[in-house]
């Protein structure tokens, strides 16, 4: 490794001036409705529009290192950014033992129905909303970059708000090839090649199949595991059976990566 794990946590824990705003909607769940309540940070020194970054967090939760790790780095870059949690209004804190307690249908539902609560805001551009997902958040960002018909009318109701989701980022999330369901909006997808948690592999053939080349970007990083952006981590461990281990050269190297595939479509 190039990189010392301290320059990451540095970064990541940086004082900044920017003051959190509690930002909730509501979806349906289980024949009821939830409200689902988020943290949602803008730059300081302007009072917009700007362009936001929705976070969807991992198996962990809201807290999970890595999640807060890129929107506080997509944060310095001038984007508001906004953080919903998906696991508490639905009664779970971690859901790593078994992560079908919260569906990707779910995720991607609640990143959509984020994102129209988003676009009414006057701080914000409408049409310059990005998704960025982790492990299982990563999954439910994936399935909103495809043409999903499931989607349908979720998308809809965001067109109707003058929200457009320009941009999807998943972070060594799941991967599941389907020709029938094409990408449909920009994508950049990192992995590692020894993640044994989200395997390398199907990401590959979902990266090439039909016409997806056309918006996929895929990056493979050799050697890395599971979790390799998360500085906390500063031994490799077992977790629930899987390998993860933090990467300083592979996380140095998908900062850039993410900064330079979001810069030309949020501006």
């Amino acid at each position: 490794m190039s990189r010392t794990p301290l320059a990451v946590v540095a970064f990541i824990f940086a004082a900044t001036t920017a003051v959190a705003e509690t930002v909730a909607f509501e979806v349906p769940y289980e024949g009821r409705t939830i409200k689902i309540e988020g943290e949602f940070k803008k730059p300081p020194g302007s009072n917009g529009p700007f362009p936001v970054v929705i976070g969807l967090h991992a198996c962990d939760g809201r807290t999970n290192y890595s999640t807060n790790f890129w929107l506080a780095t997509l944060a310095s870059q001038g984007y508001a950014t906004y953080l919903p949690d998906s696991f508490g209004p639905r009664g779970y804190v971690d859901v790593c033992a078994l992560t079908s307690l919260v569906t990707t249908a779910e995720r991607a539902q609640d990143a959509l129905v984020a994102a129209a609560t988003l676009a009414a805001r006057p701080d914000i551009r409408a049409d310059k909303i990005a998704i960025l997902g982790v492990s299982h958040g990563a999954s439910g960002a994936l399935r909103i970059s495809r043409d999903d018909p499931s989607l349908a009318l979720l998308r809809q109701k965001l067109a109707d708000a003058g929200g457009k989701i320009v941009a999807v980022v998943s972070v060594y999330g799941s991967c599941v090839p389907d020709v029938k369901r094409p990408v449909v909006t920009p994508l950049l997808i990192l992995v590692g090649s020894n993640d044994d948690w989200t395997l390398p592999k199907p990401c590959q053939e979902f990266a090439n199949e039909g016409a997806n080349p056309k918006l996929v970007q895929l990056h493979v990083y050799p050697g890395a595991m599971h979790s390799f952006d998360n500085a906390s981590i500063f031994t490799p461990r077992l977790v629930y059976g899987h390998r993860v281990a933090f990467d300083a050269e592979a996380t140095d190297d998908a900062r850039s990566r993410v900064i330079q595939f979001l810069r030309p479509l949020m501006q």
